[in-house]
């Protein structure tokens, strides 16, 4: 699922049980054309990419949140995992941390969003 997610250009992979898994492509979440995935097969996603400390943290809290290295072309893609439960079943979101800081049009912000960062002093309220 990590070297779709690179493939794709997604920002973020959602993963939930009984659901399609779903990424983020251009500021868009959009389901992908999938089975479901069930109980069984999200714990076999998990277990593999989650060290003993993770494991214990994961079974006491309910929650985890790591960092996970995935090769893929030659260059080695990081992201940020945060495994949950919700509603007693397991689900994952990962974050794709980019190799380079993209430029303002990438973040697909609205463009005055631009100009509000520009500001060097006081503090900009929403």
């Amino acid at each position: 699922m990590f070297r779709a997610q690179i493939k794709m250009e997604a920002s973020d992979l959602h993963l939930q049980v009984d659901k399609p898994p779903m990424m983020r492509i251009k500021g868009e979440i959009r389901e992908l054309k999938m089975d479901p995935i069930g109980e069984q097969e999200m714990w076999d996603l998990f277990l593999p990419i989650m060290d003993d400390r993770n494991k214990e943290i994961m079974a006491t809290t309910g929650g985890a949140d790591f960092a996970h290295v995935v090769p893929y072309e030659g260059r080695n893609w990081r992201f940020r995992v945060n495994l949950l439960k919700q509603l007693g079943k397991p689900g994952l979101v990962a974050r794709k941390v980019e190799q380079s800081i993209p430029p303002f049009e990438g973040l697909y912000l609205p463009p005055v969003m631009e100009d509000l960062c520009k500001f060097d002093q006081g503090m900009v309220l929403l």
